[in-house]
């Protein structure tokens, strides 16, 4: 099954992904230059969508978003010897997660968008986020 694990399996980040928790500590351990390839996923937007109230229920659907956060290292200082290895790792992690869904969400995974955030002190770092549509269902 090519989700199995989803994000924290064997994309190329060693079948690990890091969480946001452990992302600040790296910043702020000043460490996030080390030479190592890192993802992080974080939970991104709440988007609120059409809402419904009928027969004792409140449904209302919602998009939920993820931020995927690739961190490489860059070994010159445009980046680009290592470019196709990021365009590598960022279609591994669209492959992986567009299309899959939870047991417990309406939807899949759809692509929304990513884009390069930094290419400094010898790191590139690149985010993918991700939506997935779902419901909010409150009984009355």
């Amino acid at each position: 099954d090519r989700h199995d694990g989803h994000a924290s399996g064997g994309i190329g980040f060693g079948g690990r992904a890091e969480t946001a928790a452990d992302l600040a500590a790296l910043m702020r351990s000043g460490q996030a230059a080390q030479p190592q390839l890192r993802a992080h996923v974080l939970p991104a937007a709440l988007v609120a969508k059409a809402a419904d109230a009928a027969a004792g229920a409140f449904v209302q659907a919602v998009e939920r978003g993820v931020s995927v956060i690739i961190t490489l290292p860059a070994f010159d200082a445009t980046g680009a010897g290592d470019t196709d290895r990021m365009e590598q790792l960022v279609l591994q992690t669209i492959f992986a997660l567009a299309g899959w869904g939870t047991d417990t969400s309406v939807g899949v995974f759809q692509l929304r968008q990513g884009r390069l955030l930094s290419l400094q002190g010898g790191v590139m770092v690149y985010q993918v986020d991700f939506v997935i549509s779902d419901q909010l269902r409150i009984s009355s």
